[in-house]
């Protein structure tokens, strides 16, 4: 097991400890709602990096890479069945982190040279939790076709700068 694996297993198991599923019954509603806020914003950055994760195993799983590919050497015949196998996702969902993943992920031009993202913002929002995987799925999604890749769109940019800059906070009672 890898050290992030590890550290993940550990948040996991803490919050296994932390939070009952019956216990939001008990809270008051100030504790229900400032508990709510604070998983949805764990909830964003967890997000975020399944699609990283599955954006990378999609990188890896190229078909030009041939034998080599991830998928191929996992016993799969595309990324998105390996990440339906890792995650035990659905195949929709699966494809959903992989479109988003890829559109958010820096890339590397034909020189060799770092390229940003498609969706440079987009990609910085999600980093930092501010903007969730099914917002930022949905700010790009209308303008790429089914199988297609995702591409910046100049129709987009201007819904970007009304992104909030902090997470919205909880209502007070």
């Amino acid at each position: 097991m890898t050290a992030v694996a590890e550290a993940l297993e550990q948040v996991r198991s803490t919050l296994v400890d932390v939070l009952r599923f019956d216990d939001p019954a008990q809270w008051s509603d100030d504790e229900l709602l400032a508990a709510t806020a604070s998983i949805e914003a764990v909830g964003r950055l967890i997000d975020a990096h399944r699609a990283a994760c599955a954006g990378e195993i999609d990188e890896r799983s190229r078909v030009e890479l041939g034998s080599d590919r991830l998928s191929s050497r996992r016993g799969c015949r595309s990324a998105s069945e390996l990440v339906e196998r890792v995650t035990q996702v659905s195949g929709a969902e699966a494809r959903r982190r992989i479109a988003l993943g890829a559109a958010t992920r820096g890339r590397v031009g034909f020189t060799g040279e770092s390229l940003e993202p498609s969706f440079p913002r987009v990609a910085a929002a999600l980093a930092v939790g501010v903007l969730g995987a099914d917002a930022a799925g949905r700010s790009f999604a209308s303008s790429i076709g089914p199988g297609a890749s995702p591409t910046p769109s100049s129709s987009l940019r201007p819904s970007v700068n009304s992104w909030p800059r902090r997470p919205a906070r909880a209502m007070a009672a």
